[in-house]
């Protein structure tokens, strides 16, 4: 039934919405930050004018006019710099709000609502990935101690990667329990503790559920190095952002359908 039920998964039309709706967050976030990157490249060098930290120093010290001139310049561009990074970070807050409010009500075929409360929830996420990021760095420091015995630096690599996504894996089923949990009353704080509640009654099938998915990523990871011999730099690129993009998708629905106890087939 399991078995059945994973090779099922990978059939569902959901799969290539969310794979879109993903798709163009990610390029307008690409396209975000560069364009934010070159304007401050620009300013940067308009302000610098190809000279050296040296040259500026002395022409602060030398040239009282210019001096003025590039303070001003200065200022404009921490302005731009602060702004913009803000900015920035309000569009991605709004967005990554706005997709998974989206792929979320569409997968439980609900109407998307409460877009206000989608962002506070992304908000209030802030904390859980703090505590995550604090204990994921111990473990890992850890680790890094135990690889530092093996004289393979092949195995060091693979088993680095393998606690990576290990760890980013059960964050993203964690993540995936309190969008699931968010949808049923969108209460924010109540949702990162039902969260856990979710995954414990959960657990049998979950864990079933996950060690498939780390499987299925393995697999990924394969063809991924099948293309790194081919030599050809974008291909890689493409085509790890393609595989990821995809295998997000499907990995949200596959956890959907489990723990919703109604999979639509």
């Amino acid at each position: 039934m399991v078995i059945k039920h994973f090779f099922r998964s990978f059939t569902e039309k959901k799969i290539l919405h969310i794979f879109l709706l993903d798709a163009s967050f990610w390029a307008f976030l690409a396209l975000l930050f560069s364009g934010l990157g070159k304007l401050l490249k620009t300013q940067s060098e308009n302000l610098l004018q190809g000279r050296t930290p040296e040259e500026v120093q002395q022409l602060i010290l030398t040239n009282v006019a210019q001096t003025e001139t590039f303070l001003s310049g200065l200022k404009t561009f921490f302005f731009t710099l602060l702004g913009g990074t803000f900015l920035a970070l309000l569009v991605f807050l709004l967005l990554i709000s706005l997709t998974q409010g989206l792929i979320w009500h569409f997968l439980s075929a609900k109407k998307f609502k409460n877009y206000g409360k989608w962002n506070l929830l992304h908000l209030a996420l802030i904390v859980p990935l703090m505590i995550y990021l604090f204990f994921f760095f111990m473990f890992k420091l850890g680790l890094n101690q135990l690889l530092a015995l093996l004289s393979n630096q092949t195995l060091m690599t693979f088993f680095n990667d393998l606690f990576v996504f290990f760890a980013l894996l059960i964050f993203a089923f964690y993540l995936f329990a309190i969008y699931y949990s968010f949808l049923k009353e969108h209460k924010i704080w109540h949702s990162l503790g039902e969260a856990f509640h979710l995954l414990k009654i959960n657990f049998p099938k979950l864990g079933k559920v996950f060690l498939l998915s780390l499987a299925t990523a393995l697999i990924l990871g394969l063809i991924n190095v099948l293309l790194a011999k081919l030599s050809l730099p974008n291909l890689i690129f493409w085509s790890n952002l393609f595989l990821s993009l995809l295998y997000l998708a499907w990995l949200r629905v596959y956890f959907y359908q489990t723990v919703h106890h109604e999979p639509a087939y």
